[in-house]
């Protein structure tokens, strides 16, 4: 059985067929989330004879005050995939009914995609007293390599609805990877003479152990003081890049091979092989003299 209490009345005179209005503000009841739900009212009507009559109930509902999610601090922020790294990502949320930000302990959540469209299962925290929640973001190689999205807002809260958005903001993630010079590798069987080209080998793998493709890579070997540059590198397959050296054009003597690797969204390395392959000087046949040229054999 519903419990109605006194709300506020009107008097008029000459009331027959009359309608009067009441309008009930939030102000004059201080609703609070505790009131979320259905609520039910009735009017009674009284004459100055004390003759009374009463309308059938009817019911309005009390929502979760609307919110809206703004970008705090943040935006445009960048992270490390390797190892333990994050950045911290700041949203504030708003309640739009009373233009006040959210109290202390509101319950947010804010998403990051993890390929630049598909969104991870969110990170949730609590808001502080301005209205502001935060996530640590330390991404893990679920998270692709370059710009990530997010946004986030009031998530599984009582008293305020459901609701993210600024899904313009950006993270930046960014790779690492390892140079792994495959051929030659300082074996014996590396040994070129001169004439003979040298295929070096090279791929790169990041941090999550996938091969990775589209870098740019630069080779260079080096004999003491000289020092040659590979100008032909191709990427045979993903993430396997090559170059062939000409030894007509080096000189005879150890080399040690040299790599620099980058691509965008990951840390430029470089990588050294030393005594990596051997370049043989050619065989020089000089005239040889005979005195005297001719004799018989006995002499």
């Amino acid at each position: 059985k519903e419990i109605f209490r006194f709300i506020q009345n009107q008097s008029c005179a000459s009331c027959t067929d009359q309608q009067v209005n009441w309008t009930i503000a939030n102000t004059l009841h201080n609703y609070t989330c505790a009131d979320i739900g259905t609520k039910f009212y009735r009017f009674n009507a009284t004459d100055e004879q004390g003759l009374m009559n009463q309308s059938a109930v009817a019911n309005f509902t009390i929502q979760e005050d609307n919110t809206t999610a703004l970008h705090f601090l943040g935006n445009n922020s960048e992270v490390n995939r390797s190892g333990s790294n994050s950045t911290l990502l700041y949203l504030r949320v708003n309640d739009t009914d009373n233009g006040t930000a959210v109290p202390a302990n509101a319950n947010a959540t804010l998403w990051v995609t993890t390929d630049g469209a598909s969104y991870d299962n969110g990170g949730s925290n609590k808001t502080n007293a301005s209205g502001v929640m935060n996530r640590s973001f330390d991404p893990s190689c679920s998270y692709s390599a370059g710009p990530q999205l997010w946004k986030g807002g009031a998530n599984n809260e009582t008293c305020y609805e459901d609701k993210n958005g600024t899904d313009y903001l950006r993270v930046f993630v960014y790779g690492d990877f390892a140079i792994n010079i495959t051929r030659p590798n300082n074996q014996s069987a590396y040994n070129f003479s001169a004439g003979n080209n040298v295929t070096v080998n090279v791929t790169l793998q990041d941090e999550c152990g996938s091969l990775v493709s589209g870098a740019s890579v630069n080779v260079s070997v080096r004999h003491r003081a000289f020092l040659y540059d590979c100008l032909n590198e191709q990427e045979n397959g993903t993430g396997v890049y090559n170059c062939t050296l000409i030894t007509s054009n080096l000189e005879a003597g150890t080399y040690r091979i040299d790599v620099g690797a980058n691509k965008t969204y990951y840390v430029n390395r470089s990588a050294s092989l030393e005594n990596a392959f051997h370049v043989e000087a050619p065989a020089n046949l000089t005239l040889v003299n005979a005195s005297p040229r001719n004799a018989s054999w006995g002499q």
